[in-house]
């Protein structure tokens, strides 16, 4: 495994990085090292994030019945997979966002 670098870089000045800028190169090379990027995010957004980690862990704690009928099916919308699927080893829910505004796919409720 690589080692750390103990890099972390902010979520604010990577949003407003330029493409091939220092915190645009930093965080690219860690991902491409260590797989991974640790980003100090402001207040506000951890709050965000904690309360995305409270819904997705309810949202896994549902039946499967149940979430199989709030998602559609996984498969390919737009040449990109999305949707829900109960495997051998795992669960797996990839959600999309449109270029309009909109989540692919569409939660039923």
């Amino acid at each position: 495994a690589p080692a750390q670098t103990g890099l972390v870089l902010d979520l604010e000045a990577l949003l407003a990085a330029e493409p091939g800028s220092e915190p645009s190169r930093l965080f690219c090379r860690a991902l491409r090292v260590e797989g991974y990027v640790h980003v100090r995010c402001p207040p506000p957004t951890v709050a965000v994030l904690r309360r995305l980690e409270q819904l997705c862990s309810e949202w896994y704690s549902l039946p499967t019945d149940d979430k199989e009928a709030d998602i559609s099916e996984y498969g390919h919308v737009d040449r990109k997979f999305t949707g829900y699927r109960q495997g051998r080893y795992r669960e797996q829910l990839e959600v999309r966002l449109e270029a309009k505004g909109g989540v692919l796919p569409a939660p039923a409720r």
